[in-house]
Order: structure tokens, then sequence, then C-alpha cells
């Protein structure tokens, strides 16, 4: 891993002998030397929503790539802890996910795609219910699993593929969506008659895309990830926690989409305050320094909107969909076992702080590393080791024996605020449009937290900084239209 000869100042890492705050990744970048203050068009935001709007506009324009962090990748980078690589946000691709999938064809990197051992059918599940972990047969989580997960869909005599045909366009029907978009999960869990156990392992699940509980997470949330997958439980596996890059992993796809830039980049860049006008957007940064262009691209996150100065002001409807912001306000953790375990998967009832945990791989020198998921509201300080681990012993009926972990707080992280994005009730419904509009005709607005299909996932990012990326391109090219013909 000699590509990880770079430190940022994100990350903690805690073993027994010290604890680190900052970690090494490939993801580091410089800014350019020598910016300018007159670009043609600023992209704001070096996640994968920002990495694709950019390349693509460079091709056409004169272009400045700027980010908040000390690094490319947003909510998705990966770092070298233990000696390993670790995915510190957003992981897992899928062949299926059509825009991540093309990027990561058209870098050669599919090769290295490799496997969560959790993912697959595994040796072990643990559950806790109410407190009581418990070791469970694999078959009979898995049947049990499934009959909640068909009955939970199944509503109103009609299957998930008549109420929610095209999950990449979820407000096809928008008074059919908006129907069921009231519904909690939790409240559709309640319409059932099954056991509170089994009920469980459902909350489990679907509460787990928000890491919160199931009555903050709307039931189309749930609804949509199972569609994309084709409606069950094992393709939620295959799909969301199954596939991941290897060989520098996310990392290398935001790498690749870098090099292939052609404008300018500046790290460590922090806005302010995005001024429009009817000819040009000023960008003003923290530190007092004003960039201007024609257009704009902001990848700014659903939560962090509400921090930064929009004038004029955006929609009355974008600001309260910031300030209700969504779900995800948990924490993924990365676990380093003293043995071997077997390939497992560990879930707990909502109640739990934490929700889930897999086993990822195994070290060469027979460790396993484990992923594991906190419920919003839980473990509060994550540099503390004693609660950390001993809440997450609490998912296993045995004695666990730890030597370290990693994570990003991506709850206490400014330029995030929140894990992936995840729903309320009645969200998307109200605002999921509105978060898509453009912010007058300068201003274009990309992130994975509005996309229409895989939203919250890196193929989701991709989405909007595709479609995007078009849109300002298409008015280049009208600007370059007009001028031809004065």
């Amino acid at each position: 891993m000699s590509q990880f000869t770079r430190k940022s100042n994100e990350g903690f890492a805690w073993t027994p002998h010290q604890a680190t705050n900052g970690l090494f990744t490939a993801a580091v970048t410089d800014s350019t030397p020598d910016l300018k203050d007159d670009y043609d068009v600023v992209v704001i935001g070096a996640g994968f929503s920002g990495l694709v709007a950019a390349r693509d506009i460079s091709r056409h324009a004169r272009v400045l790539l700027l980010d908040a962090r000390d690094r490319i990748g947003g909510r998705t980078w990966t770092a070298s802890v233990f000696g390993e690589e670790l995915e510190m946000g957003g992981t897992w691709v899928h062949w299926n996910q059509p825009h991540v999938y093309t990027e990561i064809h058209r870098y050669g990197l599919q090769k290295n795609l490799k496997i969560s051992t959790g993912a697959v059918a595994g040796d072990a599940v643990y559950y806790n219910h109410a407190g009581n972990a418990k070791k469970m047969n694999p078959q009979e989580f898995d049947d049990r699993s499934n009959a909640v997960t068909d009955a939970f869909f199944n509503i109103d005599g009609l299957k998930l593929q008549d109420y929610l045909p095209r999950p990449h366009e979820p407000l096809r029907h928008p008074e059919l969506y908006a129907k069921y978009d009231k519904l909690s999960v939790q409240d559709r869990l309640d319409q059932l008659e099954f056991s509170d156990e089994d009920k469980s392992f459902m909350a489990t699940l679907a509460g787990g895309f928000g890491l919160s509980h199931p009555r903050d997470v709307g039931f189309m949330e749930a609804a949509n990830w199972f569609a994309l997958v084709g409606g069950t439980n094992p393709g939620i596996n295959e799909h969301c926690s199954k596939y991941k890059l290897g060989e520098g992993g996310t990392t290398s796809l935001a790498r690749a989409i870098f090099e292939d830039f052609s404008g300018d980049f500046a790290s460590n860049s922090i806005v302010a305050k995005i001024f429009q006008s009817s000819a040009e957007v000023m960008i003003t940064l923290k530190d007092g320094r004003a960039i201007h262009s024609r257009y704009c691209v902001s990848t700014i996150p659903l939560n962090v909107l509400k921090k930064v100065d929009f004038d004029p002001p955006l929609s009355q409807l974008k600001r309260e969909a910031s300030d209700i912001g969504m779900v995800t306000l948990g924490s993924k953790y990365h676990f380093q076992f003293s043995d071997k375990q077997p390939p497992f998967f560990a879930g707990a009832s909502p109640q739990s702080a934490f929700g889930f945990s897999f086993s990822d791989h195994d070290t060469p020198s027979g460790q396993t590393l484990a992923i594991g998921f906190g419920n919003t509201g839980h473990v509060k300080e994550f540099r503390n080791a004693q609660e950390v681990i001993g809440s997450y012993q609490k998912l296993f009926p045995h004695r666990i024996n730890l030597q370290g972990y990693a994570i990003h707080d991506w709850r206490t992280d400014p330029f995030a605020e929140s894990a992936w994005c995840t729903f309320r009730p009645s969200f998307a419904s109200k605002y999921l449009k509105s978060l898509q509009e453009s912010h007058g005709r300068r201003l274009f607005m990309a992130s994975a937290d509005w996309a229409d299909g895989w939203r919250g996932f890196i193929d989701g990012a991709i989405e909007q900084g595709t479609r995007n990326a078009v849109s300002v391109i298409g008015l280049l090219r009208k600007g370059e239209e007009s001028r031809a013909r004065l």
C-alpha cells in the first residue's frame, strides 16, 4: 500500500497502545498553484458528484473544483489502518448500479472487485432481541426474515413492483408514492401480524438503512432500496454489502476520475457564501477570497446547506428540507478481532447501540476485520474505547476479543453532518423534486442525497454529477452559439 503515503487530518483509530487522529490515504490532494479568480464553472465539493461533474465540464470550459477537506472523495475514502485498506465511508458497488459501474469499467477497475465475507452465506448469525443475544441457525434466520420481508412490501393488495415499478423514477406516480410515503417503517410493521422478534428482524434491516429507529425511516425509503435489488433480502446483500473495490479501494476510482479532470483544484477551501446575479456566480470562501464564474455546480450535502449563505436565498422547500435533514446520524466502525472469526452477521433490535455488523475479511496473519454500524443517538463519544467496545460486545452471546477499531465520525463532520442519505416519512414526496432543481439560472445542485435511484450511494452521487454536468455543458454551448452569431 505504498500509495497511502500522506496523512489526512480526518479519521480516527484506536488500539490498546495508542489513539490516532488522522489516517494515511491516497486521497490527500494539493491545490493547484496560482489559482485564478475567474472561471467558466466552479464545482463545489470533490466527492463523486463533484468529481464527475468537474471532469465532464472541463472538456468544454475552464473549471475550478474546490473542496473544504484536505482530500478528494467526499463521504467516500480509503485509509490504511492496521496494515489494511479500510473504507471509511461509502464502500459497496455492483454492476447493477449503472452509473458507478460505468465509471469502474471506464478505468478498468472491475478486475479489482473483492467480497465482504459476511455478505455471503455466513457460518454464524447472532441476534440480540430485547437485550438477549443468541446464536441462530442461518437458514432459520433467513426463512423468518424473508417471510416478514415479503409481507412487509405487499400492501393493500399491491406488490412492490405495482407501486414502485421504476425505482429510478420514484415519483413517476406521485399520488401513489405520496400515499405510502406517509408511512414509517414502524407504521408498516405495526400493521403486520408477526411475533415481536420476527418484526425485529425487519426493523433491523429497514431501520438499518438509516441507522435509526424504524419510526424515523420512511417506508418508501425501504421500498426503494428493495425495488432496486429485485425485492429480496438476498438482493440487498448482493447489491449493498458484498462487492467493493480492492487495490486502492474507492479512492482508486476517485483518483482515476480526478486524473481525468483537466481544470484547477483547491483543497481546504470552505465555502461561506454563494451570490448569484443575472451575469455570474460569486463564491466567497471562509478566508475571504472571492471566485467568479459563469456557472456553479454545488454538491454541498443536504444537512450542510443551511450553513451556507445563499444570495438570493434558497427556495422555501430547499431551506425546509435542509432544516429537517436526513436521519442517518449513526456511525460506521471497523473492528479488528484478535483472532479469526467464521464469516458472520450480527444484528440487534432498534433500541441497541449497534444495529448490525458483519465480517469483512481476514488479514494474512489470521485476524478478522468486521464492520459495525452504530445506531443514531447511542455511542456518544467514538474516542471512548470502553464505551464503543462494550456496546459492540452486546451483539454477541459470547466474549469477543478486539485489538483495535477505526472510524470517520460523519455525525460530527462539519462538511457532512450525516452518513449516507435516508429520508423520513413524507420527505421525498414533498422535497425531492425541489432539491433536484437548479437555484436560479446559474447554480446547479448535485448530490447523492437527492438522487432518483441509488440515493445515498456512490451510484447516486455519479447520477447527479453526470446529470448536472449535461445541463451546464448545454448552457455553455448555447452561449458559444450566441457569441458566434454576433
